[in-house]
């Protein structure tokens, strides 16, 4: 099926829809705007069968439409849960990290792959490759595997693996490594001033593994890197998502932002601009957590500078064909969600 320019950039789109009007939004995003994804939080349900019937509610609308929508959600564990207090949640992965099992972080994969797998959720933003360099650091702290490059890999990219074997995209994060920062993305705008070898010799080397090892997404963070871009957020660099993650490390896989309504963002872009600056440096997905009825005005502005030429269209275009690729990899469809057996209470 022919897409229109519309389409393509909705298909590129990971949005989520509003507490208040879920049903609403959910039919407006997939059947009117043929959007590519849903992200969906805790905030969405107060019990396990609720998250069951919005993921159902999501998969019968995506019914409707040529390409299936993927289903996403970040669920790291320990203080990053998504799922309701029924399900036993695991946990973080610093305590993981400390074990120094790689078996541990298998199983650990593998009960989060079939949690998600059979709750109806297709892709996952996690594992975490950032490096812990500051506990106090309220972004990622115990959310990394550990303090040095080699455990992060090792207990890592094992994680990555059991949940591809189980079926879910797992999303490296957040390239090109977080760690080195003390404030949160999501509040204030974090500058990485170290030197270029450090972030090649240890920021960037779990991230050059898993690719690897077989990655396919890896998250880009909002982040300035002084020793590559002094003025844009890695996100939104062309420098660092095609110069760097492409062509350096020879990544083929599905390029994601990280939320562009973070304050990160916000306070330095409007968010066509943040937007048409994201497709322009090389991401496939875009996570807009925007209100839904913002999202076709963002949609339309950012057709207007396709058609200006100010965003080259064969980029859109070879992002939707690896997402369509990808949705097809991983057979993403509409099958219902079902209740799984980590429930704490039956």
């Amino acid at each position: 099926m022919e897409m229109s320019v519309k389409q393509k950039i909705a298909q590129m789109l990971i949005c989520t829809p509003s507490v208040k009007n879920f049903e609403k939004d959910v039919r407006t995003l997939i059947e009117e705007y043929q959007i590519g994804g849903i992200i969906l939080y805790s905030k969405h349900y107060n019990s396990y069968q609720e998250m069951l019937e919005k993921i159902n509610y999501i998969k019968q609308y995506s019914r409707n439409v040529a390409t299936p929508v993927w289903i996403a959600i970040d669920q790291e564990g320990g203080r990053v849960n998504r799922f309701p207090d029924e399900i036993k949640n695991i946990k973080n992965a610093r305590s993981i990290g400390k074990t120094n099992n790689v078996h541990l972080a298998e199983e650990m994969g593998k009960i989060t792959g079939e949690m998600l797998n059979k709750t109806g959720i297709h892709m996952n933003f996690a594992h975490v490759l950032d490096i812990e360099h500051y506990e106090e650091n309220t972004s990622i702290g115990n959310r990394a595997y550990g303090k040095d490059k080699n455990t992060v890999i090792s207990m890592g990219i094992p994680v990555m693996k059991a949940l591809q074997k189980e079926n879910i995209i797992a999303v490296a994060k957040h390239f090109p490594g977080h760690g080195l920062s003390k404030v949160d993305s999501h509040f204030f705008i974090p500058r990485i001033t170290e030197k270029e070898e450090v972030l090649r010799n240890e920021e960037l080397k779990p991230f050059a593994i898993a690719i690897q090892e077989g990655a396919d997404a890896i998250m880009l963070g909002h982040l300035l890197i002084e020793a590559w871009d002094a003025k844009t957020p890695a996100s939104l660099s062309e420098h660092i998502v095609t110069n760097i993650l492409k062509n350096e490390l020879n990544f083929e896989g599905l390029i994601i932002t990280d939320d562009l309504k973070m304050l990160a963002i916000r306070l330095m872009y409007s968010m066509e601009e943040a937007v048409s600056k994201a497709i322009i440096a090389g991401n496939d997905s875009i996570i807009l957590g925007l209100e839904t009825n913002k999202i076709l005005s963002i949609i339309e502005k950012v057709e207007k500078r396709i058609f200006r030429g100010i965003i080259p269209l064969e980029k859109v275009d070879k992002s939707v064909n690896k997402i369509i690729q990808m949705k097809k990899k991983y057979k993403i469809g509409n099958e219902p969600a079902k209740r799984n057996q980590y429930t704490k209470y039956k």
